[in-house]
């Protein structure tokens, strides 16, 4: 587990520094903090080999946000950064009542179904509750 985190720690620093989600209410979050939090208690949130069947419905954003820039899955322009992703990383999962969202993580999602294969991966599942204190205020 700790070789999960010190891992994860260098990918969001190398990676997605400054990355976010939105909420149905059109609230900001930030990825790096809400996974910090994640991390020193990841004893709570750390779900490992957790069923990608359950996360598999987060892919419609996925597919939209690239059918919206004119792209067609298959094509070079909307897979490619999909391609390059490391699949090695856990996936931020936020639970609001009951309903599992990829917060951060779809690329990767992505590429564990449709080129790995996998059943299972890796991710933080955390409360909605207890990432509202990390809502990013405009």
């Amino acid at each position: 587990m700790k070789l999960i985190v010190e891992n994860w720690r260098r990918f969001l620093s190398e990676e997605f520094k400054g990355s976010r989600f939105i909420d149905s209410k059109k609230r900001l979050f930030d990825v790096e903090r809400v996974v910090e939090f994640a991390e020193k208690n990841a004893t709570k949130y750390l779900k490992e080999d957790f069923p990608i069947d359950k996360l598999k419905h987060s892919l419609k954003w996925w597919d939209m946000q690239y059918a919206d820039r004119g792209g067609v899955l298959g094509e070079e322009k909307t897979d490619i950064y999909m391609l390059q992703v490391d699949t090695g990383y856990p996936l931020l999962v936020v639970e609001t009542n009951g309903k599992l969202s990829v917060a951060d993580g779809l690329n990767r999602l992505k590429k564990m179904i449709a080129l790995e294969g996998r059943k299972s991966c890796d991710i933080y599942l955390v409360p909605k509750e207890d990432t509202l204190q990390f809502e990013v205020l405009k």
